[in-house]
């Protein structure tokens, strides 16, 4: 985006033929955007009647390194589960990349298997990732 910004930033005003000025001011800038901030997407659910953890397991390590891992922006995941209610956190670089990925998915065949061991959502949120450790 900052690339994109550049040139129009310099023709005129404040940063008019300073390249290196608009770039600084914007790198400095366009992370402090909500919009570019980090983003947590959490995923609390159950599995459908029948389907055992292994069985999830082996196609949720499937979607990881066939599609997620892969996906541009992604970077991390982590599945947790407690009495039966799973809970699946993925990180990624943008609130655009998370919601592309998930856009992009309903159309990757790994993504739909891992969906179709799925019984009931319970929650499905974005949050903005303030700090990592």
């Amino acid at each position: 985006m900052i690339e994109v910004c550049v040139p129009y930033l310099t023709e005129e005003g404040e940063f008019a033929g300073n390249e290196a000025g608009a770039r600084a001011m914007l790198t400095e800038f366009m992370p402090s955007l909500k919009r570019w901030k980090k983003t947590g997407m959490v995923i609390t659910f159950k599995l459908k009647e029948g389907v055992s953890p292994e069985e999830f397991l082996a196609v949720s390590d499937e979607f990881q390194e066939k599609y997620l891992s892969k996906y541009k922006g992604f970077i991390c995941r982590q599945l947790m589960v407690i009495n039966g209610v799973w809970t699946d956190w993925i990180i990624y670089e943008t609130r655009g990349a998370a919601e592309g990925s998930m856009a992009e998915s309903m159309e990757n065949e790994c993504a739909k298997r891992l969906i179709s061991l799925i019984g009931e959502t319970l929650e499905h949120k974005f949050y903005p990732l303030e700090r990592s450790h």
